[in-house]
């Protein structure tokens, strides 16, 4: 919910969503060992 308000709306809040799953996509690739995609064609190792 917080995440599709914050798409709706561009600003600080979006840029934080944004920084926050990247971390959590990073993070969940290093526990893994798997690279986790983002934004459909970055991977991230």
């Amino acid at each position: 919910m917080l995440a599709r308000a914050a798409a709706v709306e561009p600003g600080p809040d979006a840029i934080r969503v944004r920084v926050a799953l990247f971390l959590l996509s990073d993070r969940a690739s290093c526990v893994t060992g798997q690279s986790v995609m983002v934004d459909g064609g970055q991977s991230v190792n």
